[in-house]
């Protein structure tokens, strides 16, 4: 016997295991949302990289769900695309291109670009149904955006040998993340 949720887990498991999804509940709400958080985040980080391999990162297509500064969605469409995309560039970043967390009641773009995404998914092994009503990851989703600016300039600065990046981030974002895109390597095992 294994106490806490991995015991639950393990337990229900041994009694049905074919349950995956009972099993999953069996561990309590909190770890529960910490997989259904985790799997989002692979779907949304396998669709940022897409993007960016496809040179999608600052630029919506019609069908794209795109959003405001403010976090508004909305969907691209061929007549407002070019004054879209201007706003979207990097420099600019007056609206966002956006990813997908799956769930029952997120936003979806067109029937392409929803296909696309999923592909560009495929790979993370994530069953988006798990995310519906009733799923094992039941979730309402939502879309993310891709991009998301610093909340004031970053501050640089030298002592010595070392220099110092002073930046602030929206909650959500990682620090790390930003250190890759101005080419700082990050380690593997950063324990110290």
């Amino acid at each position: 016997f294994r106490p806490g949720p991995e015991g639950r887990v393990l337990g229900a498991l041994r009694r049905r295991p074919d349950d995956l999804g009972g099993a999953l509940r069996a561990a309590g709400d909190q770890l529960l949302k910490l997989v259904a958080s985790a799997a989002q985040s692979a779907v949304f980080n396998a669709v940022l990289d897409a993007r960016t391999a496809a040179g999608l990162l600052h630029r919506l297509r019609p069908g794209d769900l795109g959003c405001t500064t403010r976090g508004a969605p909305f969907l691209a469409d061929e007549a407002t695309l070019e004054d879209t995309n201007r706003r979207a560039a990097p420099g600019v970043l007056d609206a966002f291109t956006t990813g997908p967390l799956p769930g029952g009641n997120r936003l979806r773009p067109l029937p392409p670009i929803d296909a696309e995404e999923r592909a560009w998914a495929a790979d993370t092994g994530v069953v988006w149904s798990w995310f519906e009503r009733g799923g094992a990851l039941e979730s309402p989703g939502e879309r993310r955006p891709s991009v998301v600016p610093f909340r004031a300039p970053p501050v640089i600065s030298a002592a010595g040998e070392v220099t110092w990046v002073e930046f602030a981030l929206p909650s959500g974002s990682y620090a790390t993340t930003v250190l890759e895109q101005v080419g700082v390597a990050i380690p593997a095992d950063r324990r110290g």
